[in-house]
């Protein structure tokens, strides 16, 4: 049985001795939101070899009426890059000798390694929702609550860039429950659609956990891991098209070439370090990864007030 990894790309082969490869924690799924979509839409890029990548967007194009027997000039075709470059993310944890006596009843290295997971889930999230604060619209205004009209202005952005639907969202707490005031509140005036098993199934067991309702066909989820604005007063959120086509958000992982971990993906790998000096072990969860967007029309920040 192989062990996955935090996002599921990592395995370990089962006759590889867990103290030459590490141990890869499970997934922490109640805090990966917008990493599951991101896998689920094909944004997860692996490379080896290198530590950058590239991503060539080519220009529009236009036809236009020809005439017979005149020579047509056909269209030169033009690119923009954006790039993404990997760095080292992770989360350690120094666990006392002392600790394996006196909190046994809590739960001991179990507990730490649960806290790990989630706090290098949350590491994953905040660098994918960051990039919320690139895109090139904007709806919301600084300390204002989010509405109904806020929403539908970023619909209608998306539809504006020719990103085809559906869509979906994922904001902070707060502005959800503004949110959910003004749809179910006592002067709410629409009707949401509370379940949408068909879409979640097909994502990640970690999405039901966040998805809060369906709102002018845009599914909402929130998260806590949304970015502060330059300001520091608000958080921003962002609407996506769930089409993979149009999805702009990467997030590219490396994986080894060579070496005891070769051809295993780095990402949530769990190794231990005995300091016996210290009389405690080193808990590691690591990973060789970063974020980009590969378009800057294809999504939408929305902001509202913390």
């Amino acid at each position: 049985m192989a062990i996955t990894g935090f996002t599921g790309n990592a395995q370990l082969d089962d006759a590889t001795p867990p103290e030459q490869l590490g141990r890869y924690i499970p997934t922490a799924y109640p805090t990966a939101v917008m990493d599951a979509w991101v896998s689920a839409l094909g944004g997860h890029d692996i490379i080896t070899g290198t530590n950058v990548k590239s991503y060539p967007r080519l220009g529009s194009l236009a036809a236009a009426g020809l005439t017979q027997g005149t020579d047509a000039s056909p269209t030169a075709l033009s690119d923009s890059q954006r790039s993404i470059t990997l760095a080292e993310h992770g989360v350690g944890v120094a666990y006392g000798d002392q600790l394996a006596i006196t909190t046994v009843t809590a739960g001991g290295i179990t507990a730490a390694q649960a806290l790990m997971r989630r706090g290098y889930g949350d590491r994953v999230d905040s660098q994918l929702l960051t990039l919320n604060t690139s895109f090139t619209d904007t709806v919301g205004v600084s300390a204002a609550a989010m509405t109904e009209d806020r929403f539908l202005q970023a619909v209608h952005e998306l539809e504006e860039n020719d990103v085809p639907g559906p869509y979906f969202c994922v904001l902070n707490t707060t502005p959800v429950d503004q949110l959910r005031v003004a749809i179910g509140g006592a002067s709410a005036n629409t009707g949401p659609i509370f379940m949408r098993n068909d879409m979640i199934s097909r994502i990640g067991p970690q999405l039901p956990n966040a998805y809060v309702f369906t709102l002018f066909q845009c599914d909402v989820f929130q998260s806590r891991n949304c970015p502060l604005n330059t300001s520091s007063a608000d958080r921003v959120g962002g609407m996506y098209p769930q089409n993979p086509e149009y999805f702009p958000i990467r997030r590219l992982i490396g994986k080894f070439a060579e070496g005891p971990w070769a051809g295993q993906v780095w990402d949530g790998r769990y190794t231990e370090e005995r300091d016996e000096s210290g009389r405690l072990t080193e808990l590691w969860l690591t990973g060789l990864w970063n974020t980009g967007l590969v378009a800057l029309d294809f999504g939408v920040g929305m902001i509202s007030g913390i």
